[in-house]
């Protein structure tokens, strides 16, 4: 495993409180997506663990969102927490706006 998804893995168990493999393959997730220029997750399972057959990852990241529920106030805590607590900041807003499935999915549009 590489360093860096050991490192988000240790502050995702500090927070989150999920089971060891969701917390790899979450941390995993994470080190792939800035990696891709697509959300697909066929391409993602690739990127995020190249050594393993793509189609048991694909199915493994299907699973996730499929059947995980998400603590979305405690998902949102630990984004805050990464956030620098001191000045200066930089926002950045991203109006994409995605498919899962057949249905649009915008953030900003649906806040």
């Amino acid at each position: 495993m590489l360093p860096y998804v050991k490192q988000l893995t240790r502050v995702l168990s500090e927070r989150l409180g999920w089971n060891r493999a969701r917390m790899k393959l979450m941390a995993r997730l994470m080190r792939a997506l800035p990696m891709q220029t697509t959300t697909n997750l066929a391409q993602l399972a690739h990127a995020g663990k190249p050594q393993v057959e793509t189609d048991s990852t694909y199915r493994r990241l299907q699973r996730f969102f499929a059947e995980f529920a998400f603590g979305y106030e405690a998902l949102g805590r630990f984004l805050l927490d990464l956030v620098p607590t001191s000045p200066p900041y930089l926002a950045v807003l991203d109006r994409t706006e995605w498919h899962f499935g057949q249905t649009p999915v915008n953030v900003l549009g649906s806040c």
